[in-house]
């Protein structure tokens, strides 16, 4: 296999960031990046497989959930999502 994929939320551990080829059956490990924790329903490796192909999840990463900031006086919180790097807004009640 040719060097395993490049994620956003994962990065490969040390040992395997300078090789650029990798024997059929070969295991690389990732490790979460800033912001995001391990999901522990994927594993954190990617095996080099059948035609030269890496297989696991891409989903061995999820972002972190911040804590509920809570309501302001006089205000409201308007989010999507509390995951890691999403914005918060806190609009005034009218009046």
């Amino acid at each position: 296999c040719n060097a395993p994929p490049r994620f956003l939320s994962a990065e490969l551990k040390e040992q395997y960031r300078d090789i650029t080829t990798f024997f059929y059956n070969s295991v690389v490990e990732y490790v979460c990046r800033p912001g995001y924790v391990r999901n522990v329903n994927a594993r954190n490796v990617l095996v080099c497989g059948r035609n030269n192909k890496w297989h696991g999840s891409k989903e061995m990463c999820i972002p972190k959930q911040c804590t509920y900031p809570g309501e302001p006086a006089n205000g409201r919180i308007v989010a999507e999502t509390l995951n890691f790097g999403s914005t918060v807004n806190f609009p005034c009640n009218t009046g």
